[in-house]
C-alpha cells in the first residue's frame, strides 16, 4: 500500500515539480522513467536472492532503502538531486515485488487469485489516498511535504515485516542447490513456453500503458481539462480506489472460472474508455469515465497469479524476476513516450495511444489457452 501510493505520489506532484525545477514535460516524464527503470532493474535480482536467503530479508531491505530514497526527496535542492532520489526510491521498491507474489503464491498456492486481489487492493487504496493527500500538502507547504510524510509509515512497514514474516522455509531457499549454469538453463525453457510469452507480453504492453498513464494523467487534468490541483489528485485517487474494489473480486473469479475470457473482457472495456478520454470535458463524466479506467485494475492480480504460478518451484523467484525486469524495463519508457505527445500539443492522442497499445495486449489474452488453470507449473 505505501510503497505503491508513493510511486504514484510523484506524478500528482509533477506540476510543482516542473514549476519549481523550471522543466519540461519530457523531462518530468525522465525523472519518473529513473525511477521505474530502476524499479525495474531490481526484479531479477530480487527474485534470485528471494530463491536463496527468502522473502523476509528482501522485504526487509526493500522497505529501508526506499525510506532512504523518501528522505532524499524531501530534501532534494536541485534537479539531480530529485533525480537521485528517483533512482533510490525506485531500487528499494524493485525489490519488494517478487517476494510480495512469491510468498503469497507459496502460501496460498489454490487460492493466490483471490489473495493476490486482496493485495492488490490494499495498494491501491494507498494510491487512491496518498496522492490525495500529497496534493493537498503540496497547494498548502510544498511539494517536498507531499512526499516527506510518508516516511514514518515505511519504518512502521519496516517493523511489521520484522515482526510478522517467517523467515526462508526449505521451498523458497531450494535453488542454492542450483548452479548459474542450470538456473539460466531453466530460465531459458520459460521463455520459450508459449503462454508465459504471451502472458509476458500482455503484462509490458499494460505495464506500460499503466505508466504511461499514470505519470500525467493528473496533468492531463489540470492543462488541458482545466481542472484544479486538489480536483485532479481526488479523480487520480477514484482511478486507484476503483481498483481497490475491483481486484478482489476479479481475482475470485479467476481462481473459480479461469483467466482468458475475464482478462479479455477488462482490457476491451479499457480500450473504450480510454478512447473516449479526450472527448469527455465536464467533472462529472470525467468521474464516470475515471472509475470505468480503473476497472482495468482487475487484470493485475489476475495476470500476476496466473505468471507465477506457471514457473517451477526451485526457480519461481528467479523466474518471475526476470519476467519483471523485462515487463517493467519496457513500461518505464510509457512516461517519456506521453511526455513527448504532451510537448508535442498531442496530449489527447497520447491517451488513444494507449489504447491502440491496449489492443495489442487483448489480442495476446485471446491466444492464451482457453482452460490457462491447466497450463500451470511446467517443469
Amino acid at each position: 500500500m505505501v510503497a505503491l501510493g508513493t510511486r504514484l505520489v510523484i506524478p500528482t506532484l509533477l506540476p510543482q515539480i516542473t514549476a519549481e525545477f523550471d522543466i519540461s514535460n519530457t523531462t518530468a516524464g525522465a525523472a519518473v522513467t529513473i525511477m521505474w527503470l530502476t524499479y525495474a532493474g531490481m526484479q531479477f535480482p530480487a527474485g534470485v536472492l528471494v530463491d536463496r536467503a527468502g522473502e523476509r530479508r528482501i522485504l526487509l531491505a526493500s522497505m529501508g532503502i526506499a525510506a532512504v530514497g523518501v528522505a532524499l526527496f524531501a530534501v532534494a535542492p536541485t534537479l539531480t538531486a530529485f533525480f537521485v532520489a528517483c533512482a533510490a526510491f525506485g531500487l528499494g521498491t524493485g525489490l519488494f515485488a517478487p517476494p510480495r507474489v512469491t510468498i503469497i503464491s507459496r502460501t496460498f498456492p489454490t487460492k493466490d487469485g483471490t489473495v493476490m486481489g486482496i493485495t492488490f487492493a490494499a495498494g491501491n487504496v494507498g494510491a487512491a489516498v496518498l496522492p490525495f493527500v500529497a496534493g493537498i500538502l503540496a497547494v498548502r507547504f510544498g511539494w517536498r511535504s507531499g512526499v516527506s510524510f510518508v516516511l514514518p509509515m515505511f519504518l512502521l512497514v519496516c517493523y511489521a515485516i520484522w515482526r510478522t514474516v517467517p523467515h526462508a522455509s526449505a521451498a523458497s531457499t531450494a535453488a542454492i542447490g542450483l548452479s548459474p549454469r542450470q538456473t539460466a538453463s531453466r530460465l531459458a525453457r520459460i521463455l520459450r513456453d508459449r503462454t508465459i510469452a504471451l502472458l509476458s507480453l500482455a503484462s509490458a504492453l499494460m505495464a506500460f500503458t499503466y505508466q504511461g498513464f499514470t505519470a500525467f494523467f493528473p496533468l492531463y487534468l489540470v492543462s488541458i481539462k482545466g481542472l484544479d490541483p486538489p480536483t485532479a489528485a481526488l479523480l487520480f485517487g477514484a482511478f486507484f480506489a476503483t481498483g481497490a474494489v475491483v481486484q478482489p473480486f476479479a481475482g475470485y473469479l479467476s481462481d473459480s472460472f479461469g483467466e482468458r475470457g475475464l482478462l479479455v473482457a477488462l482490457t476491451t472495456v479499457h480500450v473504450l474508455a480510454l478512447t473516449a478520454l479526450p472527448f469527455v470535458n465536464t467533472v462529472e463524466w470525467l468521474a464516470v469515465l475515471v472509475i470505468v479506467l480503473g476497472t482495468r485494475a482487475g487484470a493485475g492480480p489476475v495476470n500476476n497469479a496466473f505468471l507465477v504460478g506457471s514457473l517451477p518451484d526451485d526457480i519461481q523467484g528467479a523466474g518471475y524476476g526476470l519476467l519483471r525486469s523485462i515487463i517493467m524495463a519496457v513500461s518505464a519508457t510509457g512516461s517519456v513516450v506521453v511526455g513527448a505527445f504532451a510537448d508535442a500539443d498531442y496530449f489527447d492522442a497520447a491517451f488513444v495511444f494507449l489504447a491502440v497499445v491496449i489492443v495489442v495486449a487483448t489480442g495476446c489474452y485471446v491466444l492464451l489457452p482457453a482452460d490457462s488453470q491447466g497450463t500451470r507449473r511446467p517443469s
